[in-house]
């Protein structure tokens, strides 16, 4: 049997706490209505989530190094993926996940897996180069909104598309799916 590398537990154990904490200050500010101005107001809730997404993903990238069957880890992610979607469809408090961090991680160890004759083929000087040119040109694309309503459901932004309503009658938001762009 294969000893584990410790340090990547640690650091994921600890990550799992940090995504607990900011999950349970996102359900009170955001659902329950608490006022969180220190997590609903600044740029810390930006940081906090890149800190355990980032640290999700370097993780991931790493063992894709380090796996035997990267499709078989990919289809994993997906199983969990799908179970997290389910879940949050069915409970419907707030929105379903539609990508979340887990859908990335299973998207981009599949993209791994699929290209990894080509990767094996790039130095690691062009490769982190490529990467971070394609980190720089896509930095901006969640705060994008660019019309693609056909993909709304996979949470990709559209315009007219979705939009929140609060109730009255509770401290909860409902995310429906309505086309309000005019039709020709």
């Amino acid at each position: 049997m294969q000893k584990r590398i410790t340090i990547f537990d640690t650091v994921r154990g600890f990550t799992m706490i940090s995504m607990a904490g900011f999950h349970a200050c996102y359900d009170l500010a955001y659902l329950y209505g608490w006022d969180m101005p220190w997590f609903t107001q600044t740029v810390f809730q930006d940081i906090w989530r890149a800190s355990i997404s980032w640290v999700f993903l370097f993780i991931a990238g790493w063992m894709c190094t380090l796996s035997r069957n990267n499709i078989k880890r990919a289809a994993k992610y997906a199983l969990a993926a799908l179970v997290v979607w389910l879940a949050t469809t069915l409970v419907s408090i707030d929105d379903s996940v539609n990508f979340g961090i887990i859908y990335c991680m299973a998207a981009c160890t599949g993209i791994v897996a699929l290209t990894d004759p080509v990767l094996k083929k790039i130095s690691a000087r062009w490769g982190m180069s490529l990467c971070l040119l394609l980190f720089a040109l896509t930095w901006s694309i969640p705060k994008t909104i660019y019309p693609v309503p056909h993909l709304a459901w996979l949470g990709f932004p559209s315009r007219g598309l979705s939009q929140v309503i609060t109730t009255p009658s509770s401290r909860f938001s409902l995310c429906i799916l309505q086309d309000t762009t005019p039709h020709t």
